[in-house]
């Protein structure tokens, strides 16, 4: 977050969540309880500014061997973003409305990698 005259945060802002990704090699054996693994990760970061808006950042990680810490392929995101769209089509607290929107989405990239 920057520090700049912009900002839509006060430095006295409390934020409800705080993250930390390791990147290294993790098994089974070695991973703390209630900590999640994976081969990469791709998070969205929201922050709800009190003049209504809503504020977001997009952060890829990159675990996979030769890549280790890198941003993830945009081509990556996309799979996971499409995968977003269908299973937010199948969530019953969506309303009806933009879960067609979401299947609609999901189904025109489906027939387009068919097809390719």
């Amino acid at each position: 977050m920057s520090s700049g005259a912009d900002d839509k945060f006060s430095a006295d802002k409390t934020f409800a969540l705080k993250y930390n990704v390791e990147v290294g090699q993790f098994t089974a054996e070695n991973l703390e309880e209630s900590k999640g693994v994976a081969d990469a990760l791709v998070l969205t970061s929201m922050v709800y500014p009190e003049d209504g808006s809503l504020s977001t950042m997009l952060m890829t990680i990159d675990g996979r061997e030769g890549k280790m810490g890198k941003a993830l392929p945009d081509t990556e995101v996309f799979k996971v973003w499409s995968h977003m769209a269908n299973s937010l089509a199948k969530s019953e607290s969506l309303p009806p409305d933009l879960r067609i929107i979401c299947k609609n989405t999901f189904e025109v990239i489906r027939e387009f990698i068919l097809t390719k």
